[in-house]
């Protein structure tokens, strides 16, 4: 007999976060992620129980004031506490932790809740949550910017320190979510030195006021002399969803967009995917980052960089790919959903000597919000307009996509398009 699921309550405690007032949470993974929560919970008016982990050396030690405890010892104390129940995964792969969670609480009335779900949670109702709801705010907004400049300054000194020795002969330069992971992943199975990169154009969003000349100067240097690039493009609504995850509900990007923060998800995702039909570029001035549609940034960054207009060039639909020269650049143009087909061409343009195998990008099926990033699938909606704007006459997306394969992806979208 299988284990009863259990109830997956992310959304649940997201619209209503008194649901986990004068309840019982016990977190799963006493690892940095465990550790934050753990803390945060602290101070809050919600009661832990219990904290633990697979791994027998961390049993006994002690944690923001809770006792590390062996699995089934903290179901014990879980199922001994009066009241509604929950556990919440802080492990990597939040697939895996709710399987064994539930043959753990088999046949249970037990609630689990993601990293992802109790973070956004203790975010968006951390006045209603903390004791001090002052300091809570202070300290999100601290960790978040802190995250934010790490990430940021760290991607952008890497970039330049690998332009400057020249080291990288091959460029993964694309929009983003595009799934570039997967093309990144074989090159590094292959040992093919390669940079990944999203822009070369400078804004303060992207690479902060202090990193301006630095970028600037470096991204010079790289015009000079032939490169070879390699971009793709990708079905947009699938692009556009996977972009939504990235932006709003990841702490390095969420503080960005703290003007579209809503408990309700699909608010959020009407107004990020307006900014990209519009191009609303009044959020730029609060140093917002306005995500580009993927077929725009083409003409963004080709035509500003490198002098190239990518839809005067032909496009082999069929073959998925195509190659294309000019006085800068040599690039490898492709559709992520004919990466397969095209490893043998894109072998040769790279060199002709790599073995290039399709390696599985590390997909949001892997990572902390994978129950929520499926689940909202299900249940979001895609307004009509949004929609024909890519699949009514766009001369950009017909540039690459058949009318077959527009349909497909349309049918693989067609219970979540508003009809009217």
């Amino acid at each position: 007999m299988n284990p009863k699921p259990l109830s997956y309550v992310d959304f649940e405690i997201l619209n209503n976060p008194t649901l986990l007032m004068g309840g019982n949470i016990a977190i799963y993974g006493a690892g940095e992620r465990g550790t934050r929560i753990s803390g945060l919970l602290n101070n809050t008016k919600l009661n832990v129980v219990s904290l633990t982990d697979i791994d027998p050396n961390k049993w006994g030690r002690r944690i923001n004031h809770t006792v590390v405890l062996a699995p089934a010892d903290m179901r014990d104390a879980l199922l001994a506490a009066n009241g509604k129940r929950y556990v919440i995964s802080c492990i990597e792969n939040t697939d895996e932790c709710y399987e064994f969670l539930s043959a753990l609480f088999y046949g249970e009335d037990i609630g689990f809740i993601s990293y992802w779900g109790i973070d956004m949670c203790l975010y968006m109702h951390r006045e209603r949550l903390f004791h001090n709801a002052l300091a809570a705010s202070l300290q999100f907004e601290r960790d978040a910017a802190l995250d934010f400049i790490i990430y940021t300054r760290g991607e952008v000194l890497n970039r330049v320190e690998s332009v400057l020795k020249r080291t990288n002969e091959i460029w993964i330069y694309q929009p983003g979510k595009v799934g570039s992971t997967s093309l990144s992943r074989m090159l590094n199975a292959s040992g093919t030195p390669y940079l990944k990169i999203h822009s070369l154009l400078s804004s303060e969003y992207r690479f902060l006021g202090e990193l301006y000349p630095i970028w600037n100067q470096t991204a010079g240097t790289l015009q000079n002399g032939r490169i070879k690039l390699i971009s793709l493009v990708r079905n947009p609504l699938a692009r556009d969803y996977s972009a939504f995850w990235e932006v709003f509900v990841c702490g390095t990007q969420r503080r960005r967009y703290i003007p579209f923060l809503s408990a309700n998800l699909q608010e959020m995702y009407d107004s990020f995917v307006d900014i990209i039909v519009n191009q609303d570029k009044k959020y730029e001035d609060a140093h917002i980052a306005v995500w580009r549609e993927e077929f725009n940034w083409f003409d963004e960054e080709f035509k500003e960089c490198f002098d190239l207009d990518i839809y005067q060039q032909p496009f082999d639909q069929e073959k998925g790919y195509t190659i294309i020269h000019n006085e800068y650049v040599d690039l490898f143009l492709m559709k992520l959903e004919k990466l397969d087909s095209v490893l043998p061409a894109l072998n040769s343009f790279i060199g002709g000597n790599i073995h290039l195998n399709p390696q599985k990008a590390y997909s949001a099926s892997s990572k902390i919000y994978s129950m929520a990033y499926r689940a909202f699938h299900q249940k979001v909606k895609l307004k009509k307009t949004y929609v024909d704007h890519y699949f009514s006459g766009n001369k950009k997306v017909d540039h690459f996509y058949t009318k077959e394969e527009q349909e497909k992806f349309l049918d693989e979208w067609k219970d979540n398009i508003e009809l009217v």
